[in-house]
């Protein structure tokens, strides 16, 4: 016999899923422990082996999936976070152009940037759309914002440069 297991670690639950090779399926539901979620996953597994009486070595196929990510920035509580951006487009937060739903709308109250401005800093560097350097990545200038970034208490760095995926 094989079986699939699904994972999902959501809020505050995780969610599995055991299908075995004949179709049925079995499902758990435990709490998610912030300071230990694989301890979380593996109470949840043990649980559903036992109760199936499938064996561990018989799980063919493990998926993971989560919405945590999501949650964080819905709920905004993800870590202070800050923004490294090429010259000129510190603001694109702040401006949201792609963010027009109600074009004509006078008084639209735009969501607040998931990064604040005071946290958005410039770096000279410009790569081109080809994927050539335009102007090469100034280390000192890189060197000085992470200075800013240590007084400011940032925990992540989103970087944002121009044409460089």
């Amino acid at each position: 016999m094989t079986a699939r297991l699904g994972i999902d670690i959501g809020g505050p639950f995780v969610d599995l899923i055991l299908a075995g090779d004949d179709g049925e399926l079995a499902f758990e539901k435990v709490l998610a422990l912030p300071a230990d979620l694989i301890g979380s996953i593996a109470d949840g597994v043990g649980v559903l082996l036992k109760r199936t009486g499938i064996a561990a070595g018989e799980v063919a196929e493990v998926m993971h999936a989560t919405t945590r990510g999501s949650n964080t920035v819905l709920e905004r509580s993800g870590p202070r976070t800050a923004l490294l951006a090429t010259v000129g487009f510190r603001d694109v937060l702040q401006i949201q152009r792609a963010l027009r739903w109600s074009m004509y709308d006078v008084q639209l109250r735009k969501p607040e940037p998931l990064v604040p401005r005071s946290l958005s800093f410039e770096v000279r560097e410009r790569m081109l759309a080809d994927g050539s350097v335009h102007v090469p990545l100034d280390e000192d200038d890189l060197h000085s914002v992470a200075s800013r970034l240590r007084e400011a208490g940032v925990e992540a760095v989103a970087i944002a440069f121009l044409h460089s995926y």
